[in-house]
């Protein structure tokens, strides 16, 4: 058991948020896609945080630090960590990605964005 983390679009939290369901999440057609050069940012963004890309297909990136792993597809990032000190450093990871406000992260566990 651990901690997951999710990015979107920020234009996803918005949507999710007038639409007031939270199963909204469950349908992919809700989630905007990335742009490409949205994509291509955050994959260069998480290389430089020290992620190793583990597999790569045309439609996802699995990436690896330590006991952090991130899957990066058309629609969110999705980070996934144990308990314990790597939780705390995914979490800040996924925070600092939503500094330029293009990003939202959400956490499933809580049903909260930032």
């Amino acid at each position: 058991m651990g901690c997951d983390i999710e990015l979107y679009r920020q234009e996803v939290r918005q949507a999710y948020e007038a639409a007031g369901d939270e199963c909204f999440l469950d349908n992919k057609d809700n989630i905007a896609c990335f742009s490409q050069e949205q994509r291509t940012k955050l994959s260069e963004r998480l290389q430089r945080y020290g992620y190793r890309i583990l597999s790569n297909s045309p439609a996802t990136t699995t990436y690896t630090n330590g006991d952090s792993e991130a899957l990066l597809t058309d629609r969110g990032v999705y980070f996934s960590a144990p308990w314990g000190d790597s939780v705390f450093d995914m979490l800040m990871t996924a925070s600092e990605f939503t500094d330029s406000g293009e990003f939202a992260k959400f956490d499933p566990q809580t049903g909260q964005w930032e």
